[in-house]
C-alpha cells in the first residue's frame, strides 16, 4: 500500500504496523536493497524512523540507540525493540542507521575521530565500523549529514486541528478506542483527542488503542507523564530515548 504515490519513504510503514500487530512476519519485511535505485533504500529505513520516532516516542534517536547498544541489542520484552533487531539488524545493518543518529547535531563530527565527536564515545565501534567501508549503495550515514533524508513520516504528516472520526471512552476500565479519520494524521489525532480525556483518579493513564480503516490497528498508546509524549510499550523503553 503506497499511501503517498510521490513519497516512497512511506512504502513499507503500513507494513510494519501489520508485523507488530501480528498479521504478518517480521520475515515479510523486505531485505535491505542492493539495487543502485535511493528510493528503494528509503523506503527501507523510513519505517525505522518512524518506529523509533511515532511509536515508542523517542526524542533522540542517538540516545536511545546508544542505550540500547550498551545494553547489548536487548529488546527489555518490548515488542518494538525486538522488531528492529528482526528487521534491520539481520546483518547489523542497523549500524549505519544508528552511526547517522549518533553524528546528527554533532557540529564537529568527523568520522576518523568519532569516539570523540559523536554522542557515543566507543572507540572500539567506531574503529570496526569504519573497516566495514561502505557495503551498500546507499545507507542512511554515507552521503551527508541526512542522506536518504530520513523524517519524511515526521515532516509530511502533519495533523494541524485533526480529530478522529470516532472516540470510544470507557473510564472505568481506562480505556479508548480510537478510530483515526485518516492514517496519515493519526498521531495528531490521538495527541488532540488526548487534550478532551478527563484525569483519571490516582493520576493513572489511559490506554488507547489507534485503528485506521485502511490499515488495521496502529497500537497501543499511553501519554507519559514525564515527556507529554504519547507511546506504545514499556515505559523505561519510552524514556530510553528522550
Amino acid at each position: 500500500m503506497l499511501l503517498t504515490p510521490d513519497d516512497p519513504w512511506l512504502t513499507h510503514i503500513p507494513l510494519l504496523h501489520r508485523i507488530l500487530a501480528g498479521g504478518a512476519a517480521a520475515s515479510a519485511y523486505p531485505p535491505i536493497p542492493r539495487g543502485d535505485d535511493i528510493h528503494d533504500y528509503c523506503a527501507y529505513w523510513e519505517p525505522l524512523y518512524y518506529l523509533l520516532n511515532s511509536i515508542l516516542g523517542w526524542t533522540d534517536l542517538g540516545q536511545g540507540l546508544g542505550w540500547w547498544y550498551s545494553n547489548g541489542k536487548s529488546d527489555h520484552g518490548d515488542q518494538s525493540l525486538s522488531i528492529m533487531k528482526q528487521i534491520w539488524d539481520t546483518d547489523h545493518q542497523i549500524d549505519f542507521f544508528t552511526a547517522w543518529a549518533w553524528q546528527e547535531g554533532q557540529q564537529d563530527f568527523t568520522l576518523e575521530n568519532a569516539a570523540h565527536t559523536s554522542a557515543f564515545r566507543n572507540e572500539s565501534w567506531w574503529r570496526e565500523f569504519r573497516r566495514r567501508g561502505q557495503p551498500y549503495s546507499y545507507d542512511p550515514f554515507h552521503g551527508g549529514t541526512n542522506a536518504l533524508h530520513l523524517g519524511h513520516s515526521e515532516w509530511a504528516w502533519q495533523a494541524g486541528d485533526a480529530t478522529p472520526d470516532s472516540l470510544h471512552v470507557d473510564a472505568a476500565k481506562r480505556h479508548v478506542v480510537l478510530i483515526a479519520h485518516d492514517f496519515t494524521t493519526w498521531r495528531g489525532e490521538l495527541v488532540n483527542a488526548g487534550r478532551t480525556l478527563p484525569p483519571l483518579a490516582d493520576d493513572r493513564s489511559w490506554h488507547v488503542d489507534v485503528f485506521d480503516k485502511r490499515v488495521g490497528w496502529l497500537g497501543s498508546y499511553r501519554r507519559s507523564r514525564m515527556t507529554g509524549r504519547w507511546f506504545a510499550g514499556k515505559h523505561s523503553v519510552h524514556m530510553a530515548g528522550q
